[in-house]
């Protein structure tokens, strides 16, 4: 199945201080406005921020905020640099898929710097830095399957898989 869907994980729960994450992303929040499933939230379509509180993280899916990210190259655009700075609190792993192109990308931002970075552009590597996370054991760096990739990651970064969320008609809270 092709996705084209973006979104970030950090690796603490929010849920008792949301403006928190709102604010280290400088994602604009102005309160609940309801729910959406994770399978609209991970649709092409999906043009809004949703969150959700997924045991020890924050799960957000916001398609248009990633894309400000750079995973093609070694310059860290001002996202990057916002989530590599973040990261001092929190570890956030941002992503992008986009199966009809063969276009994927995700970082890995921990302690203040960007760890991790892989880039495919139209089924091509374009950039690829630094170690292979534990969840990526089985794949090795020239492997291209990275929707599957992505997903190992995610599961790995939040214990939940993705493919059972989007599946189980999981809720997320929508940004007003």
């Amino acid at each position: 199945m092709s996705y084209k869907f973006g979104g970030a994980c950090l690796s603490k729960n929010y849920e008792q201080t949301p403006k928190t994450w709102q604010q280290l992303l400088e994602i604009p929040c102005a309160g609940e406005g309801g729910t959406v499933s994770m399978k609209a939230a991970t649709s092409a379509t999906w043009a809004g921020v949703a969150y959700a509180y997924v045991d020890d993280c924050t799960l957000i899916q916001a398609n248009e905020y990633v894309m400000d990210a750079n995973f093609y190259d070694t310059e860290l655009y001002e996202l990057d640099e916002l989530l590599a700075t973040a990261s001092s609190q929190t570890n956030i792993l941002i992503y992008w898929l986009d199966g009809v192109t063969g276009t994927y990308g995700f970082s890995l931002f921990e302690n203040g710097e960007r760890k991790r970075v892989r880039g495919i552009l139209n089924g091509k590597i374009a950039m690829d830095e630094g170690e292979l996370l534990p969840a990526e054991k089985h794949f090795s760096k020239e492997d291209k399957n990275d929707e599957e990739r992505i997903f190992a990651i995610i599961e790995a970064f939040t214990g939940r898989s993705l493919t059972k969320l989007i599946q189980e008609d999981f809720q997320l809270i929508t940004c007003k």
